[in-house]
């Protein structure tokens, strides 16, 4: 009796090494991923604020957002992650050539004015920093901040001219910016493992440049009346859905 209860316990005892041993290998890890992420890219802040009064008012747009993102495994559930983003909002439209217009005139008390925009918000971004990821089954949430720099690389083009009661002219123009600047931000990220090579996510990211924001170029004025901006700070919120493919 003694002997069958021996073996019976060993068999237990096996089975239950073994039940744990595959418990371990059927627990998700945190691993290194490349992934590819697209979607829509909305403007917050003074960044979209259409208020001829302040300065810096972007009157930017809902646009687009493309980027390569990627994670490097380092150690437990801590990760260091890298994004590369392109973004584009849009340009000005006739709306905001008329507040631009009236404010002008206003401001110079001008007979007549004209505010003429060309070229578009756009820019790229690169970034780095620490990411913990939380694990469920094969969903996996990763939360990060980060640091890096945003390149202008195009912002509208604005040339307005004004003509006062005794018909002089007077033509100035704020010049589309190529500007570099440090930004910062933070972000969440769903995934689900689709299978042990690939998956799925949804992503946002919240990204702004430094408070000051890019610097702008004007032409010489005659005046320091009505808007002139020299500084445009870049706020935003991204909503981006991708795949990625674990490494």
């Amino acid at each position: 009796m003694m002997k069958k209860f021996t073996i019976a316990l060993s068999l237990f005892g096996l089975l239950f090494i073994g039940f744990k041993a595959k418990a371990q290998d059927d627990k998700p890890e945190v691993k290194s991923y490349f992934g590819i992420f697209g979607g829509i890219a909305q403007p917050i802040g003074s960044f979209k604020s259409t208020d001829y009064n302040d300065n810096k008012a972007g009157f930017a747009k809902k646009g687009v957002t493309f980027s390569l993102d990627g994670s490097f495994h380092l150690i437990g559930n801590l990760s260091l992650a890298t994004i590369l983003s392109y973004q584009d909002h849009g340009q000005l439209n006739n709306s905001d050539e008329t507040i631009l217009s009236n404010g002008y005139r206003a401001s110079y008390n001008s007979y007549t004015s004209t505010v003429t925009a060309s070229n578009r918000y756009t820019s790229m971004s690169l970034l780095l920093g620490p990411q913990y990821s939380f694990l469920y089954h094969k969903f996996t949430l990763d939360a990060r901040i980060f640091g890096g720099f945003t390149k202008s690389l195009n912002t509208p083009e604005v040339v307005v001219d004004l003509t006062d009661f005794e018909n002089k002219f007077s033509t100035f123009t704020q010049y589309s910016s190529g500007s570099l600047k440090f930004s910062y931000g933070a972000g969440l990220c769903l995934r689900y493992n689709i299978t042990d090579g690939f998956g799925v996510a949804v992503r946002e990211t919240y990204l702004r440049t430094l408070s000051d924001g890019i610097k702008i170029e004007n032409s010489s004025r005659t005046t320091t009346l009505g808007r002139e901006q020299t500084r445009l700070p870049m706020m935003e919120t991204q909503t981006t859905f991708g795949i990625f493919f674990n490494l």
